[in-house]
């Protein structure tokens, strides 16, 4: 498996158009730095990794960043006490830094799939979404999940 390094903010180039013109041989991460504070009194802000896992170049929106770093609050379990219950649930997201993506190509899945079987696997009465990769049906206007309008 090859590692290539991007950077998602930017258009597409001769380097990374195989990205986004044949995704299906790729998988993506999208690396984030989430700063936060913790409860109304903590003057100085953490800060969290976040990694989005992606079948898209595309970077991921703002909400997807979001959500993930959500879950991440939930499921840490950093104190046991009520008032660390309380600090760890009340959070405010100062700002969110893009670090890095990467696209890891497998060569059995290149080889294995071509676009026309690729197509066929898709269930019929169904389209994804360019920009997060949701199942959209075939009357979607917009993505249920990120809001990206469907073409």
């Amino acid at each position: 498996m090859q590692k290539f390094k991007f950077d998602a903010r930017m258009s597409q180039t001769n380097e990374t158009s195989d990205f986004y013109n044949d995704p299906r041989k790729y998988s993506f991460t999208h690396n984030f730095k989430v700063h936060f504070k913790r409860g109304i009194l903590q003057p100085l802000a953490n800060k969290l990794d976040i990694t989005i896992s992606s079948t898209a170049a595309q970077m991921p929106s703002t909400q997807q960043v979001m959500e993930e770093f959500n879950e991440r609050m939930k499921s840490s379990n950093i104190v046991s006490d009520t008032r660390g219950r309380y600090s760890r649930a009340s959070y405010h997201v100062t700002q969110i830094e893009y670090k890095e993506s990467f696209a890891f190509y497998d060569p059995q899945m290149a080889t294995n799939v071509s676009p026309k079987q690729a197509f066929n696997q898709q269930p019929s009465g169904s389209l994804f979404c360019r920009n997060c990769g949701a199942s959209l049906s075939l009357d979607s206007k917009f993505c249920n999940k990120c809001g990206t309008q469907v073409a």
